[in-house]
């Protein structure tokens, strides 16, 4: 059966779909109001930093600069849609070898999933936080299957659609048209790490997430297992804007890359009567997939209430993926 695994890496996804990576992880460390300076800024009286984390702190305190609570927990939540291209069709029809039939055609597939996912981290250095995500994934996906009578005919060994027009069974012009239609839930984990740094009010922040997923798919034919691993890349620069005693607000605006690849199959059934081909056909088939476009555009907000708590949310949109993004975090 078809096991869609794509999507988004939440993020397996992959938010690229059931992948369980989906650009949730991405944006899961917005830098926030504390981060060290790239250029140089107002002195504050020295401190000492009594953390073990992160590795040369002292410096940066010396310098007269803060720091933001080393270590950090949080959850996030992904929904995605996203179209998915395919290659590498391999087919077998009535339960025959598998064999190329780039005739057969998968137009429009989308999935749509989403991911609950956990997340724990630490600032290794005073520009780079390193953490780790796990969660659930789950969605549903339709791959429409057009299958072309004349290729059929000539794929079965028929020479009956090379005959003059006239002379061609109604086989020839038809196209049989299928959907294989299936839900999937899993699991995803992962690592990833986001450097950042900032000048007065502007900030610049690139995450980098790698995330695997097992999933485990129903639906058209039965149901099957699939891995998948993805990884998303999210460049963003913002601004943050002080709100007094309510903390401050970080608006930011990027890009996100999602690239992963998984292999799908599954089994549909063909009303062929009255046809050369017999009563029935049955098509097997396994595919490659993957995102149908690399990149996306997002924007979003990411909220430091207190020095501990912070709350965040993101869009993306653009090309052929979709998404929302909300994450809460406490640090300490």
């Amino acid at each position: 059966m078809l096991g869609a695994v794509l999507g988004g890496v939440i993020p397996g996804a992959w938010a690229f779909g059931e992948s369980g990576a989906t650009p949730a992880d991405a944006a899961a460390i917005p830098p926030g109001k504390e981060l060290p300076s790239l250029g140089t800024g107002e002195k504050t009286a020295p401190q000492r930093w009594d953390r073990a984390l992160p590795l040369g702190a002292q410096k940066v305190i010396d310098l007269g600069f803060q720091l933001p609570n080393p270590y950090e927990v949080g959850s996030t939540y992904y929904s995605g849609r996203q179209q998915v291209a395919l290659s590498n069709l391999g087919v077998a029809f009535n339960g025959g070898a598998f064999q190329d039939a780039s005739f057969v055609g998968f137009p429009d597939t989308r999935v749509n999933n989403q991911a609950l996912q956990v997340q724990a981290g630490a600032w290794l250095f005073p520009f780079m936080n390193v953490f780790v995500v796990a969660g659930r994934v789950q969605g549903d996906s339709t791959i429409r299957v057009d299958v072309p009578g004349a290729g059929l005919a000539g794929f079965a060994g028929l020479d009956i659609c090379e005959r003059p027009p006239a002379l061609q069974p109604e086989l020839c012009s038809r196209t049989f048209t299928g959907f294989a239609k299936s839900t999937f839930s899993g699991r995803n984990y992962g690592i990833g790490l986001t450097v950042a740094g900032k000048f007065r009010e502007i900030f610049v922040a690139v995450p980098v997430v790698g995330v695997v997923s097992d999933v485990v798919s129903q639906g058209t034919g039965g149901g099957n297992k699939n891995r998948t691993r993805t990884v998303n890349v999210a460049p963003r620069a913002g601004m943050n804007f002080p709100l007094g005693e309510h903390g401050e607000l970080t608006v930011y605006g990027g890009g996100t890359y999602l690239h992963g690849d998984f292999k799908i199959d599954g089994t549909l059934r063909f009303d062929t009567s009255g046809t050369p081909i017999g009563e029935t056909l049955d098509l097997a088939y396994r595919i490659a997939a993957r995102p149908a476009d690399n990149w996306n555009y997002m924007a979003g907000a990411h909220w430091s209430i207190t020095r501990n708590w912070s709350v965040m949310a993101e869009i993306g949109f653009g090309e052929s993926r979709s998404n929302v993004i909300v994450a809460a975090f406490y640090r300490f």
